[in-house]
């Protein structure tokens, strides 16, 4: 863990602060093995015009379970000339709190890639919709696990997110 922080700090550190932004948003997750939930979450932007570093957290809770996505990684800004749409990439890696009341749960490490679209209201605020694949897979362990048909679960699915930007 200690590693990883360092590596953040030093990647920050790299792209410097010239650009940035802080949003929040509601986001949909819809997984094959769960339920679909509703959760919603913030990030922080920094970098440069074209090639940017984010740090995001989500929270997510469905019947009996909890679901914190922490990501740090890398965003591709694509502006379209001068106009006020703007098209970004993303994609980074993934830490997940997970907590269950039913079976026993580890923390577990994965990835996260999409795209998104960014509309500019004005000096320093925008709104963006993005669609995200996250990647996660545990095993569920405990006395309770015979109630369920698989022990190992599979979360990996699109979220879909939209909110509201920032900008600095």
């Amino acid at each position: 863990m200690k590693r990883l922080i360092a590596a953040v700090c030093a990647l920050l550190v790299g792209v410097g602060v010239s650009y940035g932004g802080m949003g929040v948003f509601v986001s949909q997750w819809s997984p094959d093995e769960g339920d679909d939930t509703i959760g919603g979450g913030a990030k922080l932007e920094l970098g440069g015009d074209m090639l940017g570093v984010e740090l995001r957290g989500s929270y997510f809770d469905e019947d009996h379970l909890t679901i914190i996505p922490a990501d740090v990684g890398l965003v591709l800004n694509l502006p379209l000339g001068d106009s006020p749409l703007g098209l970004y990439a993303m994609g980074g890696a993934s830490w997940y709190f997970l907590d269950s009341d039913d079976v026993d749960v580890d923390d577990e490490l994965g990835w996260y890639a999409g795209g998104g679209v960014k509309l500019s209201l004005g000096e320093g605020l925008a709104i963006f919709a993005e669609a995200q694949y996250r990647s996660l897979e545990w095993t569920a362990e405990g006395d309770d696990v015979d109630e369920i048909e698989d022990n190992d679960i599979d979360y990996s699915a699109m979220t879909y997110n939209a909110g509201l930007i920032f900008e600095f």
